[in-house]
């Protein structure tokens, strides 16, 4: 069984709460792919341990000014567009990242200038860019 679901919270709290998730063992029935059929008793002599996989949806918050080394920092040269080699697959997807787009309140990606950049590790790591949305104004004054 698979379980989807988005966390919110101090990200100490969630990765408190995901690694005892993880830590989480239940009694399972081995299947026999010989026969097609489970194995007897194994339900009390084998434990699976839950497998906690991550798809995160992140919201980096920072003053407006620096928009285009943000975004170059965080997307870089892909500027957060999929990589999906099947192509089907990437348009399915991207019209699943356009409703939650619309249904979050954000705006497309813009084009960014890519002449600065922070220095951020991110080996291993896919950038998917969702959107952008304007901080808070008050009374003219960007509130993050």
């Amino acid at each position: 069984m698979h379980l989807s679901f988005v966390t919110i919270g101090n990200n100490h709290d969630v990765e408190k709460t995901i690694e005892q998730l993880q830590a989480k063992y239940l009694p399972f029935k081995f299947f026999d792919s010989k026969d097609g059929k489970f194995i007897e008793n194994t339900e009390k002599n084998y434990l699976a341990q839950v497998i906690v996989r991550e798809v995160r949806f992140w919201e980096c918050i920072f003053p407006e000014e620096y928009q285009d080394v943000m975004l170059n920092t965080i997307l870089g040269e892909n500027e957060g567009k999929i990589n999906i080699h099947d192509k089907g697959k990437a348009r399915l997807f991207e019209s699943y990242l356009w409703g939650l787009r619309k249904m979050m309140g954000y705006q497309p990606i813009p084009k960014y200038k890519k002449e600065e950049v922070l220095p951020l590790y991110k080996y291993g790591t896919h950038f998917i860019g969702l959107g952008v949305k304007d901080d808070r104004k008050k009374e003219n004054k960007e509130m993050l």
